[in-house]
């Protein structure tokens, strides 16, 4: 693990999409649903998800803002069921 300076934005693949994961996030969304409305090409479907003591994701490199439940998760969790609805998705 190694800290990345800023700004984040020039590590992130060219034509991104980049959607920011939070609990204070105003939309809640089915993680499986939304993953699956992604259009075809989603090699550039990027997953910034907080994983801080103190903070929270920077909203303005951010094209989307969700929470994929309505209560506190740890980061691994949502990890977690990021990569199980890419799975399913994929037919993995």
């Amino acid at each position: 693990m190694r800290v990345i300076e800023e700004p984040v934005t020039r590590r992130l693949p060219i034509n991104s999409r980049v959607v920011g994961l939070s609990y204070s996030a105003e939309k809640v969304v089915d993680i499986d649903k939304y993953v699956n409305s992604a259009g075809v090409d989603d090699q550039g479907l990027v997953f910034v998800v907080g994983a801080m003591a103190h903070g929270k994701i920077n909203e303005e490199y951010a094209d989307d803002f969700i929470s994929v439940s309505n209560y506190r998760l740890e980061a691994k969790n949502c990890i977690a069921l990021i990569c199980e609805a890419l799975e399913y998705k994929w037919k993995i």
